[in-house]
């Protein structure tokens, strides 16, 4: 079925088929508002489906539902810029929105982002190339970091770095160096270090530093901490500890008995709930084990 006015443009349609299922659309036939066309697709029981508009500038936003559900997904492409968006929202109110272009002249091909229910931003996610960062917030401040951040190993350097900050001053960064992208097997690489950690307390001054070179060697540097220190029979130091005055335990153990297959391990203790969120073993072969509390996509093992 077809409408036309007055002048003989049409307006609007309607398809209906033998399952039930129907489709209508509205032409902007006099050329008044900003779109040319809208679209409703309808299932046999009248429920939306579908909601598709085309403005004028060229964009084109479909929305896709589910019925019974209040979770849809909406899509945009055709802007002016070339970036193609697609959003999720779930039932909750949670929703991921993703935006990727062909090109790099935003200084991005992709961007991804998870919003919870409150619409906080708890996961930001950016290609550029063949570089990506990502970044997990703790929406809400329920933990006692505020930012995880971290990119892949493709950069030119090679180098794979996180970090942590914490809510109340502070940080902890960590590095794993590898051959750039592309790189041979047994391909050198750029720094003469495998592995290192840094830590600084509430005034971001430095409360411990631990590298592990390519040769195997490591170097530590302590902070002017009052640092706890426990001993094992033979004098040597198998952990210590230190409060960073932002509500952080930084704790330190040494596998002085070489029973374990790293050399140092760094935990992060919340001190108000005594619960370690952050743990990093620097292992032989010069990679690091880290384990985050509560998890995230990001934890890997390098």
């Amino acid at each position: 079925m077809r409408w036309y006015d007055a002048a003989g443009r049409e307006t609007r349609g309607e398809t209906r088929y033998d399952d039930g299922q129907r489709e209508t659309y509205v032409l902007d036939a006099g050329n008044t508002a900003s779109w040319s066309r809208v679209g409703h697709d309808y299932d046999a029981s009248g429920a939306l489906l579908r909601k598709s508009v085309q403005y004028d500038d060229g964009r084109s936003v479909t929305t896709d539902y589910q019925p019974g559900s209040t979770a849809f997904t909406r899509t945009t492409q055709g802007t002016a810029d070339g970036v193609y968006k697609m959003e999720f929202v779930a039932e909750d109110g949670s929703r991921d929105v993703l935006r990727y272009r062909d090109d790099s002249d935003g200084g991005w091909n992709t961007d991804s982002r998870h919003y919870n229910a409150d619409g906080e931003v708890t996961l930001i996610y950016n290609r550029f190339g063949l570089d990506s960062f990502t970044q997990h917030f703790d929406a809400g401040d329920h933990l006692a970091w505020s930012r995880y951040a971290f990119n892949d190993t493709y950069r030119d350097d090679g180098v794979q770095t996180t970090t942590l900050s914490f809510d109340e001053g502070g940080r902890l960064v960590t590095g794993i160096d590898r051959p750039g992208w592309g790189a041979p097997e047994g391909f050198p690489t750029p720094n003469p270090w495998a592995a290192q950690g840094r830590v600084t307390d509430a005034r971001d001054e430095l409360a411990w530093r631990y590298v592990v070179n390519d040769d195997g060697t490591v170097r530590e540097q302590l902070g002017q901490l009052d640092w706890q220190v426990r001993h094992d029979a033979c004098g040597c130091v198998t952990e210590r500890s230190a409060d960073l005055g932002n509500g952080v335990t930084l704790l330190v153990d040494y596998d002085t008995a070489r029973t374990e297959n790293w050399s140092a391990q760094v935990t992060l203790r919340d001190a108000a709930k005594g619960a370690d969120f952050y743990a990093a073993a620097f292992t032989d072969d010069g990679g690091l084990q880290v384990l985050l509390s509560p998890s995230q996509p990001a934890d890997w093992i390098a």
